[in-house]
């Protein structure tokens, strides 16, 4: 069994040294384990270069407590920066069918480097399941409800239009 997990996804982003480095401490104690095999750093810290957080986090491989990096939500450029500070293993990264940005420059990157593509919410955060007909009904409806009122009709239109197709 492998063990995943990360850090960067709280009420603020940091990507500085010390916060790598208490936020791995901390996430070993939790655990109750020695090492991660995949410690992810879930979002980029703007105001930290990603050399530094990497270069972080490559302290926790040379220690032993981290065996794999991974990046989420980069840059096709930003995953070229950190890989050249330590080997990066895998991107996390929303994909699916409505979500295909990565197909420009982030999977042609991924390739070139050999590093893996963790997709994540590849059924469009639910809305490609045909279990929801009203936009309200979905996490990011929740989270940035500011902009459901200019997108929520095509949305709706195509989640009713896949659905249908479910039951083709």
């Amino acid at each position: 069994m492998a063990l995943e997990t990360g850090w960067g996804f709280s009420l603020s982003i940091n990507g500085s040294q010390d916060y790598v480095h208490s936020a791995l401490d901390a996430s070993l104690e939790r655990l109750g384990t020695d090492y991660i095999d995949l410690y992810y750093a879930h979002y980029p810290d703007p105001k930290v270069d990603i050399e530094e957080t990497v270069g972080a986090m490559a302290k926790g491989v040379d220690a032993g407590k981290i065996r794999y990096l991974g990046l989420s939500n980069v840059t096709a450029e930003q995953v070229r920066r950190g890989h050249a500070v330590h080997p990066i293993t895998a991107v996390q990264y929303e994909y699916s069918l409505w979500r295909r940005e990565a197909e420009r420059e982030l999977l042609p990157t991924l390739r070139e480097l050999g590093i893996s593509l963790a997709a994540w919410s590849p059924l469009g955060t639910g809305f490609l399941t045909g279990t929801i007909d009203r936009l309200e009904q979905g996490i990011f409806a929740i989270i940035i409800p500011a902009s459901w009122a200019r997108i929520s009709a095509p949305i709706e239109t195509v989640s009713h239009r896949f659905s249908r197709l479910q039951t083709n």
